[in-house]
């Protein structure tokens, strides 16, 4: 055979026109283990242990006792339809007619409550799933793009904040459904509502609607409110826009002042900010006792402790308290174990020296069990002590 570099040896190969199909498999252990469970599909029960602790949870919480029967509590159901009623009368959403079928993509999304007790205001607030999909086809969540994340540094927001002499805070008054939707896209955010809360839902008895606005829960969202928010703040370029931009988190303002004049002056200049975006800030709260008496009380936050970013915050005392989360009490296994672990935010780290033991508990645990097998006793003895000592931190 003669190549570039001269004659080599080799040997004739046979002709053949035989095919050997080959199949490569890469089986991991949860695939054996269901292997094995399909097998008993019919006695063996499957549970999601996650769910089932959700479920009883909701369920406590709705559950109540009218004229001797046990019932649920309709007070969430009354909620949910007055913030359906308020969002129409705000034109955040309107009623769908038949001429309104042929503009656009037509889509309707599910959707659930969120309860936060701790909220001043808001305590409900209405999610819409956007990942929801048939079997087959696309959930609204994969069509549109998600957009860059434009937010600032958390860990320097919160550093900023804790070297300021006198801190005003704020929150933008619901911020994403400021955002009007163009009539082309209110199409795929249909949903729909009873006309009559307390008559089942039968087709006679629901209404559709849609978003005039952005709702919360579309993959875009976040991104559609930063970008547009800093164009709104390029167009003013003040010192002011760049301080509210170096310090703003999605929709939570945080701002620094060296006396009472110049908090009212930059609370003032604000609200003036936003007005000219359509948007209302509020839930102003100082460290400067004088500033909070002295604002708008529609605009004053009416808590002695509020959270920054997800941390307690005393305003009179001007200091932050982070806590752990309670452990439940629940079965102690390997599932539960590294769910209260992972469920501990700490964005400034305080919590690591503590948290470290936890996590090598996690790293020992690991091999022993599974997911949802209780742990030894002996493993459970230290458990309980690492929980003690985190209560006593």
């Amino acid at each position: 055979m003669l190549v570039e570099s001269g004659y080599i040896t080799g040997i004739p190969v046979p002709d053949s026109d035989k095919i050997e199909p080959i199949c490569v498999a890469n089986v991991t252990g949860p695939d054996i283990d269901q292997f094995w469970k399909l097998e008993f599909i019919d006695i063996q029960e499957q549970r999601n242990i996650q769910d089932d602790e959700k479920a009883l949870e909701h369920f406590k919480e709705s559950i109540s006792k009218q004229n001797g029967r046990y019932q649920a509590d309709e007070r969430l159901l009354h909620q949910y339809d007055k913030t359906i009623w308020n969002q129409l009368h705000s034109e955040i959403i309107e009623e769908v007619y038949p001429d309104m079928d042929q503009a656009g993509m037509v889509h309707y999304l599910p959707r659930h409550e969120v309860i936060a007790p701790y909220k001043s205001i808001t305590k409900l607030r209405i999610i819409h799933d956007a990942y929801a999909h048939l079997k087959g086809t696309r959930s609204l969540n994969e069509i549109p793009y998600r957009g860059p994340i434009m937010l600032p540094d958390l860990v320097g927001i919160l550093l900023r904040f804790r070297m300021m002499k006198n801190v005003i805070i704020a929150d933008v008054e619901k911020a994403f459904l400021q955002l009007e939707l163009h009539p082309s896209d209110r199409n795929c955010t249909r949903f729909f509502w009873l006309k009559d809360i307390h008559s089942a839902a039968t087709e006679e008895n629901l209404k559709r609607y849609r978003f005039k606005r952005v709702p919360f829960g579309i993959i875009s969202s976040p991104f559609s409110l930063s970008a547009t928010l800093n164009d709104h703040f390029e167009i003013n370029g003040t010192k002011l826009t760049l301080e509210i931009r170096k310090n703003l988190y999605v929709d939570n303002i945080m701002l620094s002042a060296m006396d009472i004049e110049e908090a009212l002056r930059k609370y003032e200049e604000t609200k003036s900010i936003f007005d000219d975006a359509a948007m209302n800030i509020r839930e102003f709260l100082s460290s400067d006792e004088n500033f909070n008496i002295k604002i708008a009380e529609q605009d004053r936050a009416n808590m002695k402790e509020k959270k920054i970013r997800g941390i307690n915050w005393d305003h009179v005392r001007h200091t932050i308290k982070l806590t752990t989360k309670p452990w439940t009490g629940k079965e102690l296994t390997k599932r539960a174990v590294l769910q209260f672990v992972a469920s501990q935010y700490d964005p400034l780290g305080f919590l690591v020296p503590m948290m470290i033991q936890f996590k090598l508990f996690v790293q020992n645990l690991w091999k022993k069990n599974a997911w949802d097998q209780l742990i030894s006793d002996e493993d459970a003895e230290i458990w309980n002590s690492l929980i003690l000592t985190g209560q006593q931190t």
